[in-house]
């Protein structure tokens, strides 16, 4: 028997949202100039009301033709669309690995929600299947792939101060917040009171920081990075609210719910799961927690990439989960002693740059005071840079075995740990530059299934291990 989901009306109430503020600018000339006559007046509003009312009739037409069939007995499932040119695309449901749900105020008044299907055919946003459904539908839709809503049970369920303390602990700017006044609490001096009245009438929030004792350049960067820092809380709140992760029994099956005011829920197997990675920011490594992340097909179809699982947790709930004690296995491979210099060339070569350029510019008696704080605050950059990077060589590792890889490395200011099944691989790629030839190095790029192309790297490793890696790799493979 074949199951019908019909499309949505919304849809085209959807379609119509992007002229609305075009139609409205175009009015504005009449509204604030008005018109003399009749015939302006029928030109000005009457065209804007004819092109809305096609671009609506349109939406409708589409919704019409727009349908989705479940052919049980075949497995099955078929996508009708089209106007003009009809199409009907089959899609074997053993294939579609995910399925997004959005819930936005906008489509709650309509009582409809959109849904958006992958197989990893497409890599555009779209997916192979997106279309706008009432909300009776859901329930329909998960039990096609996923099984029946009552069957899912709640798993984890994150509290608002978990996901406060990784809003706050994500975001780099805190710890900037946190570091950076102490070490320019001595620039006072450096500037002068135009630098400072300049400063003042810039930035609303800097008297009011500065009233507290903080120096004006302090104060200034300080305003930036809390702006910063409130914005990137919200957004993290806004976006992690209320998540919550279930599973069923009958099928493995996973259900991530999100958001406050745009409720997503992304749906898939546990056997479709790509990997899971662990991130710590430079304020989370401090803390000794982590956010543990998963990636999956179709992920990069949802605004920001969010794949956050768990957030905020505990190194030794991450290892539990990992359910592997890396600190003392012997099949890690980590980077040579020898290789901490690459990690530190980049960082140590503007370092040196900088204080030459500070010499040169004592000798030949340029006055360098004003730009004194830039020179402070280079300075401090590249010295946390090149804190980072030791850090990153100590705690960079390659782990193979047991149907399982693990890497750890360092990327964009945080550490990441990514466990990937060893049958999720889908190529190694092994590479050497001119001067890690010179020292027996290499380069290990992990690629697995993904729409943008993901690849896990670790750097500075010797080439043994990259070929003993991937020894291991093929040979669980064949």
């Amino acid at each position: 028997m074949k199951k019908e989901i019909k499309c949505s009306y919304f849809e085209a109430v959807y379609l119509c949202r992007a002229y609305i503020p075009l139609a409205f600018l175009s009015m504005l000339p009449t509204l604030f100039f008005k018109p003399v006559d009749v015939i302006n007046a029928i030109l000005s509003y009457g065209f804007n009301f004819l092109l809305f009312l096609s671009i609506f009739i349109y939406g409708i037409l589409r919704v019409k033709n727009k349908r989705l069939f479940n052919i049980p007995e075949r497995d099955l499932l078929r996508f009708n669309s089209g106007i003009i040119e009809k199409r009907k695309v089959y899609f074997s449901k053993p294939c579609v690995k995910s399925a997004i749900i959005e819930k936005s105020i906008f489509s709650w008044f309509f009582n409809s929600e959109k849904i958006i299907l992958n197989t990893g055919s497409r890599t555009d946003d779209n997916g192979n299947i997106t279309m706008f459904i009432s909300r009776r539908f859901e329930d329909l839709l998960l039990s096609l792939f996923y099984g029946e809503s009552k069957s899912f049970y709640t798993v984890y369920k994150a509290d608002i101060f978990r996901v406060f303390l990784m809003a706050l602990s994500s975001s780099n700017a805190f710890a900037g917040v946190v570091i950076f006044i102490p070490f320019l609490n001595k620039t006072e001096e450096l500037f002068g009171q135009k630098y400072k009245e300049l400063i003042r009438s810039s930035l609303d929030v800097s008297p009011y920081i500065q009233d507290i004792g903080v120096p004006p350049v302090a104060a200034a960067i300080t305003g930036l990075l809390i702006a910063g820092l409130i914005i990137s809380v919200i957004s993290v709140m806004l976006s992690y609210g209320f998540l919550k992760v279930e599973k069923t029994k009958e099928n493995d099956s996973i259900l991530v719910r999100r958001g406050v005011i745009q409720r997503n829920i992304f749906v898939t197997s546990s056997q479709k799961i790509i990997a899971y990675q662990t991130k710590q920011s430079i304020l989370m490594s401090l803390l000794k927690i982590c956010t543990l992340n998963y990636f999956a097909c179709g992920q990069h179809r949802e605004k920001g990439n969010k794949r956050v699982i768990v957030p905020a947790v505990s190194k030794k709930r991450v290892e539990n989960f990992f359910k592997l004690d890396l600190e003392k296995s012997k099949y890690i491979e980590t980077p040579p002693s020898f290789s901490l210099k690459a990690y530190l060339y980049f960082p140590a070569m503007w370092l040196v740059l900088v204080g030459v350029s500070c010499i040169v510019c004592f000798f030949l008696k340029f006055d360098i005071t004003p730009f004194y704080p830039i020179i402070i605050f280079l300075f401090f950059i590249f010295s946390v840079y090149f804190v980072m990077r030791i850090a990153a060589h100590k705690k960079a590792f390659l782990y193979a075995d047991k149907g399982k890889a693990i890497i750890s490395f360092y990327k964009r200011l945080s550490f990441t740990k990514t466990l990937i099944p060893i049958s999720k691989i889908q190529g190694i790629e092994i590479t050497q530059s001119i001067f890690q030839r010179y020292r027996n190095l290499c380069n290990i790029n992990v690629y697995v299934y993904s729409e943008n192309k993901r690849c896990f790297k670790i750097k500075h490793l010797k080439l043994s291990s990259g070929m003993k890696f991937s020894k291991i790799i093929n040979h669980t493979l064949l």
